[in-house]
């Protein structure tokens, strides 16, 4: 019996709704659940049935109040993934509608977007979720003239090597968001991982990532923007170059694009502009006054 016969059926059909939330790049880690009794099968996935719940999905025509908010317990997989210390990559969320012992397993998607943020009251997690339809209508950030560079740092605007730019560590010592690496570490001074990045895999095989606020004991420690959940000691780290978003040529001699990254054809700031105004009083712009 297809969808359609359940969903108009007075007897036959059991309604049923299915979470499948996806984290990471590549969405390796899968967290599936239902509201069902007993677990469900659909695609070769297998969604465990918890106290899971949902606000209703509205579908006015526009983005307001378009959220959904999705609660779970306090102690389930996905919570787990959110406590202490927000997740380094984005977890997706597709949501499916079908009946019970379907034999078709006709699960229609009735929702998809992206977790937002997870708040925790009593013994209940509450995540917000938008919408795909958001991301896809908002207008992104205008380009401003400006010295610096715009870009995002290996973006693809940016187009830095990453890999040219990683080195791989060993750290000997884990103090909450610092973390000790071994004398002589480093090829490249210090000083320059300041804004970088800090990669590591964690306890359950998800890549983690954080910004490297600040060099330390002589450059041997790092101070992180974040928690370093399920990193221990003896870990290997990459540890990748970070950059002051000036050129590093005649124009901007103190920057790292070019001595650091090689990237200057990609520089994306105005570094030629005037430090005076061309209209201000006693200014000749023919002449340099």
């Amino acid at each position: 019996m297809t969808f359609p016969n359940l969903e108009s059926s007075r007897f036959s059909g059991e309604p049923v709704n299915l979470y499948l939330f996806r984290y990471g790049d590549q969405g390796t880690q899968v967290y599936s659940y239902c509201d069902a009794e007993q677990p469900i099968v659909m695609q070769g996935v297998t969604f465990k049935p918890i106290p899971i719940d949902r606000t209703k999905i509205t579908t006015s025509g526009t983005l307001d109040k378009a959220n959904v908010t999705i609660t779970t317990p306090q102690d389930s997989e996905l919570a787990d993934l959110y406590l202490i210390y927000p997740p380094s990559a984005v977890t997706t969320l597709v949501m499916y509608q079908g009946h019970v012992d379907d034999p078709d397993d006709d699960f229609r998607v009735i929702w998809s977007g992206r977790v937002m943020a997870c708040a925790r009251k009593g013994s209940k997690a509450e995540f917000t979720c938008e919408p795909v339809s958001t991301s896809l209508r908002r207008n992104g950030l205008r380009r401003r003239y400006q010295f610096g560079c715009p870009h995002e740092l290996y973006g693809p605007d940016c187009r830095a090597s990453k890999i040219r730019a990683t080195i791989n560590a060993t750290v000997t010592l884990v103090q909450g968001a610092r973390i000790t690496l071994p004398q002589g570490w480093n090829t490249i001074a210090a000083e320059k991982y300041v804004g970088g990045l800090c990669e590591w895999i964690n306890d359950v095989g998800g890549r983690e990532v954080r910004t490297i606020l600040k060099m330390e004991g002589g450059g041997n420690t790092a101070l992180l923007s974040g928690t370093t959940r399920g990193m221990s000691q003896g870990q290997t780290v990459s540890m990748v170059l970070g950059c002051n978003h000036k050129a590093g040529v005649a124009a901007q001699p103190d920057g790292d694009c070019q001595p650091l990254h090689a990237n200057v054809l990609n520089f994306g700031g105005q570094m030629f502009i005037p430090f005076k105004s061309p209209i201000a009083f006693g200014v000749n712009q023919y002449y340099g006054g």
